[in-house]
């Protein structure tokens, strides 16, 4: 919420990988809750987005409909809150803030780069058959094959399983409210 040109007033907090940023359809338009419902002759509907939190620190979901006053505002604020991963069909790279964990499944390794059996590490790069790993514990750095690992329970995977279930609601809402 903005209060002034240099104050803002805090509504809620998450984790980055628990905020998504989205872009309003614009056969949504008739489909806001009433008191969210934006004068439609005032906005430019390409400068609305969906920012939601995921999951907040009282273990709930909250959506804002934010208007911006341009669509290059709304643009940096898409590259600040957008977290997937890069994908290019061959290689997927990760932000350090959101990124996969592994646990080894052998010991793997020579010399200065060697990961015992049940090492974690952060993914930061995944290429078809090839891991490129930073372990949680020393730092150490290098490329894995993927058959060694496995993948574990982490933040990434809560903030993945927390964007499917948010989507399946929306698509179920969408559709009942459809029907009807």
């Amino acid at each position: 919420f903005i209060i002034s040109e240099d104050h803002y007033k805090v509504l809620d907090h998450c984790p980055r990988n628990l905020a998504h940023i989205s872009d309003v359809s614009l056969n949504e338009e008739n489909n806001y809750p009433d008191k969210f419902t934006p004068d439609l002759n005032k906005v430019d509907l390409h400068c609305l987005s969906w920012l939601t939190i995921l999951h907040k620190h009282a273990d709930k979901t909250l959506e804002f409909l934010i208007t911006f006053d341009s669509e290059s505002e709304k643009s940096c604020w898409n590259k600040l809150l957008y977290h997937e991963c890069l994908d290019n069909f061959t290689e997927n790279i990760y932000e350090s803030w959101h990124c996969p964990v592994i646990q080894t499944l052998t010991d793997y390794g020579q010399g200065s780069f060697f990961f015992r059996k049940g090492t974690h590490a952060d993914v930061l790069r995944k290429e078809t058959e090839w891991l490129f790993v930073k372990s949680i514990i020393d730092k150490k750095a290098g490329w894995i094959p993927i058959s060694l690992t496995e993948e574990v329970d982490s933040n990434h995977i809560k903030a993945k399983n927390l964007r499917q279930r948010h989507r399946l609601f929306k698509l179920v809402s969408n559709n009942f409210s459809l029907s009807y």
